[in-house]
């Protein structure tokens, strides 16, 4: 199977990754793509990552010269290539891609490959990437530390609800800011949305598009039987802040996803279900909106 990436790698190619992500054989041809969004960086990271787990070979085509291929270089210096599991081929000659730095810039990028100790502290990671970077966006971290803790969380679920053997088997984050727009795309490959909120002894969620209704517009959590507990209702949070200054949310776990643009909620439930939870969050600076 082939799939040919259209010149923006980003939230409408993300479907076209998934439904591949069960082919015995798949080739991912890049030589198009001008321009690579977190939202895509993340999908095809954790696409492949998937397919390395389960042993099935992934080829990526790219320009024939790398080096002055700007979106080549630029997946690069955010550790793309790095972070691909030894499954994947590339026939291309990267070393001399080496040399190229980050950029430290306002437009500053970076991608993570979260292990488990790693994402527990993907939301420091963010914070720092944004008070160093992005005088502006330092607001609305609060509405982006909660979606970083919920994504933690649905990667696995704790020992401490009786869900021993659950693991995190890949994560990977990515933070950009262009233009006065600020994208950040969190994936993994773990329990996802209604795995991790059957862990409650309240809930019995059949399908993965009820499971993500209920979080976003009841507040649902894991820890819904523990009214003690300081957090809970996090993505509902996450959505109305989002909302409120104008942004998207898109969050998409095994076969169900969710999207909101202009504060309205849609949801969709896919044939090919992918495991893990992936979350992207758009918010546009306070000058546009």
């Amino acid at each position: 199977m082939e799939i040919v990436l259209n010149s923006h790698l980003g939230v409408y190619e993300w479907g076209k990754l998934f439904r591949a992500g069960h082919a015995e054989e798949l080739t991912i041809d890049l030589t198009n793509v001008e321009f690579a969004y977190p939202s895509g960086t993340v999908a095809l990271s954790l696409v492949v990552n998937y397919r390395g787990e389960n042993g099935k070979p992934t080829e990526l085509t790219l320009p024939e010269d790398p080096e002055d291929n700007d979106v080549v270089t630029y997946l690069n210096r955010v550790d793309l290539f790095d972070s691909l599991p030894r499954e994947v081929r590339i026939f291309q000659d990267l070393s001399s891609l080496k040399h190229h730095a980050r950029n430290p810039s306002h437009k500053f990028t970076e991608v993570h490959v979260l292990q488990e100790e790693g994402l527990e502290d993907a939301s420091t990671v963010v914070q720092e990437f944004l008070q160093r970077h992005v005088e502006q966006w330092r607001r609305p971290y609060e509405a982006f530390n909660e979606v970083l803790l919920n994504a933690r969380d649905h990667s696995r679920a704790s020992e401490t609800n009786g869900a021993e053997g659950s693991e995190l088997k890949f994560g990977v984050l990515h933070v950009q800011v262009y233009e006065n727009q600020l994208e950040l795309a969190i994936g993994d490959i773990g329990d996802g949305v209604r795995k991790s909120l059957n862990t409650c002894p309240d809930h019995d969620f059949r399908r993965s598009t009820t499971a993500i209704r209920a979080t976003l517009e009841r507040g649902i959590s894991r820890f819904s039987h523990m009214p003690d507990r300081e957090r809970g209702g996090g993505l509902r949070r996450v959505k109305n802040a989002v909302a409120r200054m104008g942004g998207k949310l898109d969050l998409r776990s095994y076969e169900g996803s969710a999207h909101l643009a202009n504060g309205e909620l849609e949801y969709n439930r896919y044939q090919n279900p992918f495991p893990g939870t992936l979350a992207r969050i758009d918010l546009p600076s306070r000058d546009r909106r």
